[in-house]
């Protein structure tokens, strides 16, 4: 942006040349004295407007930054989003496939009870058959706890799984937010820098003016 300014000063300088040049034919003109003197206030107004274009295009530079910074931990928040709600969908697909398989074994562990006590009240022929099935009856209260605290871990994993997920929404929706005022700040900066540097255009083409006037050539193109 500066380059171009300054390539463009020989040239709007010269158009502001010309009218005046004009004019001082019907008035009379400057002594050189006088249009050094007039230059050196117009160079002191530029430097001063330079300053504060430096200081806009800093102000920019900062506001892109942290924009920058905020764009990156939404994304982040959104990966981490994205991996808690596929840890939940996994996890209640494994919850759904336990609790089948543990009434499967609640199921089970009945009918071993239900044939367990049957064997019992029966004959002494039946008494092997009767602990066979008091066996099987063990077995399956056994994979039925097991089942059961399976289950008990699976939930607390989707539990502490949504509580992740409702922390990085929080998250997503904190960091948008700033997110929007960081453009907000971005615009106003920039449109700070148009101004300053628009001020610091004109101030530095009515130095070169004055200095032509006044018999020097100084050209910010240099």
């Amino acid at each position: 942006m500066s380059f171009s300014y300054r390539m463009m000063l020989p040239v709007l300088a010269l158009a502001i040349l010309v009218p005046t040049i004009g004019f001082s034919q019907e008035q009379p003109a400057e002594t050189p004295e006088q249009a050094l003197a007039r230059a050196a206030e117009l160079q002191t107004a530029a430097e001063a407007a330079a300053a504060q274009k430096q200081a806009a295009e800093q102000s920019v530079a900062g506001v892109e930054a942290r924009l920058l910074e905020l764009q990156q931990m939404v994304l982040k928040l959104q990966r981490e989003l994205q991996q808690a709600q596929t840890q939940v969908k996994d996890g209640e697909a494994t919850l759904a496939k336990q609790q089948e398989e543990s009434t499967k074994a609640a199921t089970a562990k009945t009918d071993a009870d239900t044939a367990a006590a049957a064997a019992t009240t029966a004959l002494a022929e039946a008494q092997k058959k009767a602990e066979e099935t008091k066996v099987a009856a063990e077995a399956a209260t056994k994979a039925a706890e097991a089942a059961l605290a399976a289950v008990t871990a699976t939930e607390q994993t989707l539990a502490t799984a949504r509580a992740a997920i409702t922390t990085s929404e929080a998250g997503v929706a904190q960091v948008t937010a700033n997110v929007t005022t960081a453009q907000g700040e971005l615009a106003t900066a920039s449109t700070a820098l148009a101004s300053v540097s628009a001020d610091w255009l004109g101030k530095a083409k009515a130095v070169e003016a004055a200095l032509l006037a006044g018999g020097q050539w100084v050209s910010f193109s240099k």
